[in-house]
């Protein structure tokens, strides 16, 4: 057998022992594009429960295209193939649209444009896409149905992968046998997989949600996300000098997620404030987001309420506060398990996703499901925040975070903090963040923060505010790469400003 026919082996025989699966929190806001289960179920059947298999082939290696249609009457499968785009093919691509990638990379990367033009001409709902030069498992089928039967929802599936993942069941066992075998502390070799060393043709496939999928030559991808993608291709051509699969791996974990991993992200926004909506809905264009507008509390309600109420605060500032609180109630009632709330000042990092990548990978190895609430962003600096130098983001436990322009509850966190909030706004004449600050203080909520901040107030010298005055000190925050900023919608460069609101 040849080498490269042998890798191929050893890493199909780990794709069917785990999984990876994106997306089962995937959330569409869109009624004309309701989020549909792509899976039939029928794992027996000949495209193995997707509406259609494409293999790729290369012109000049014709025999692993004779292997694969092989394995394919053995195991009774029907594929549709498609020839790889060549070098000199994609050198012409290169001089005539301009593209930025090596000819190799357009190659590859055309290849599977071409895929997901024919998935969107012929209204393809899910397809599996494979690489001829691959192996299986004789059960694969089984393998299928024991690893898939409960999967409805989902961007990308990767059947296939090269790397060890952190979120991979045993994973860190895995780096420490590794560390040991091989006497290093090299991450790339650490993270590499020995699957020689592993018994996997005796275990059960599992599905997890991957933090970083590695390997194109075995994934399923549905309808939607086929679409999105081939919209953006032409662009990303023209900007973009990465191989295929490392993109695909941003757009696996959040680049083609529409909510940021979380299963909705609610917006406070007052309807007359259309400056900020303008703002929002730049940011989501830009970003790719799907953004859900609840109308906040005004002040004369709010004023109503404490009347009515007995509650200790008043104004502006308790309309903000049962704003929030009309939010708990919501992700309560609708079963929301992850929302991020973003109120509509904010303005957001040009790299938003990248950043957001690095966070929730941390928060996936060290925390996994056991956190309350994460800050995307915080106005003030916390005891515990990394002191770093540079602009790479960092994730921390807060002890005493400030702000609520931008952060994600969990549904029991939620629960937890009505009932809290609801008894403080009769005992404590706080704003609901202080609050929130001195809970996490004395640990009864556990709080995530990401230093710098990627998501900021835009200030109230841009922005008049509901809540204070200019003379009780700017909200405005450092941003990098402004997003607003660079599309026009801002005056100030926040390259320039503070880290944090400065008060006089």
């Amino acid at each position: 057998m040849k080498l490269a026919q042998l890798k191929y082996s050893f890493l199909t025989i780990a794709c069917f022992t785990a999984l990876y699966l994106f997306g089962t929190s995937l959330e569409v806001n869109d009624p004309k594009n309701p989020p549909v289960s792509t899976i039939n179920g029928d794992f027996t059947n000949k495209t193995l429960g997707f509406q259609r298999i494409y293999v790729i082939y290369q012109q000049d290696e014709l025999s692993s295209k004779s292997n694969f249609e092989a394995i394919a009457a053995l195991l009774d499968i029907s594929a549709t193939f498609i020839k790889q785009t060549t070098v000199p093919q994609a050198t012409v691509l290169k001089q005539i649209k301009r593209y930025v990638a090596s000819t190799p990379q357009i190659a590859e990367l055309d290849t599977h444009a071409r895929i997901y033009a024919q998935m969107v001409r012929d209204n393809i709902e899910s397809a599996l896409i494979l690489d001829s030069n691959i192996d299986v498992e004789l059960d694969l089928k089984e393998r299928l149905a024991s690893a898939l039967s409960d999967v409805d929802l989902y961007d990308i599936i990767f059947v296939g992968h090269s790397y060890a993942d952190p979120a991979e069941p045993q994973a860190k066992d895995t780096l420490t046998i590794l560390a040991q075998t091989n006497q290093t502390t090299d991450p790339s070799q650490l993270m590499q997989r020995m699957w020689t060393k592993r018994k996997f043709s005796s275990q059960q496939p599992r599905v997890f949600r991957t933090t970083f999928p590695k390997g194109i030559f075995a994934y399923a991808i549905n309808g939607r996300t086929a679409r999105r993608l081939h919209r953006r291709f032409p662009l990303w051509l023209t900007r973009v000098n990465e191989d295929f699969e490392f993109i695909l791996a941003d757009v696996a974990m959040v680049g083609m997620n529409s909510t940021l991993g979380f299963q909705k992200i609610l917006v406070l926004n007052m309807p007359h404030r259309h400056e900020r909506r303008r703002n929002m809905n730049a940011l989501a264009r830009v970003h790719n987001l799907d953004l859900t507008y609840a109308k906040t509390v005004n002040r004369d309600e709010a004023n109503v309420e404490a009347i009515n109420n007995g509650y200790l605060i008043n104004g502006t500032h308790l309309a903000c506060y049962l704003s929030h609180l009309s939010l708990y109630r919501r992700i309560i009632a609708e079963n929301i398990q992850t929302a991020l709330i973003f109120e509509d000042d904010v303005d957001m990092e040009w790299d938003l996703k990248q950043r957001h990548k690095q966070i929730m990978d941390e928060v996936q190895l060290e925390y996994q499901n056991d956190w309350d609430m994460l800050y995307l962003g915080h106005c003030t600096s916390d005891i515990n925040e990394p002191q770093q130098a540079g602009t790479d983001v960092e994730l921390y436990e807060a002890e005493y975070p400030m702000c609520l322009h931008a952060y994600a509850v969990t549904l029991e966190c939620a629960k937890r903090l009505l009932v809290l909030l609801e008894e403080r706004l009769k005992t404590v004449g706080k704003d609901i963040d202080l609050i929130l600050a001195v809970g996490t203080q004395f640990g009864a909520i556990t709080v995530l923060g990401a230093s710098p901040p990627y998501v900021v107030q835009v200030g109230r010298q841009e922005l008049t505010s509901d809540i204070s005055l200019l003379s009780e000190g700017d909200t405005a925050q450092r941003l990098f790469h402004s997003t607003l900023f660079h599309l026009g919608y801002r005056n100030i460069d926040p390259r320039t400003l503070p880290k944090y609101i400065q008060v006089p």
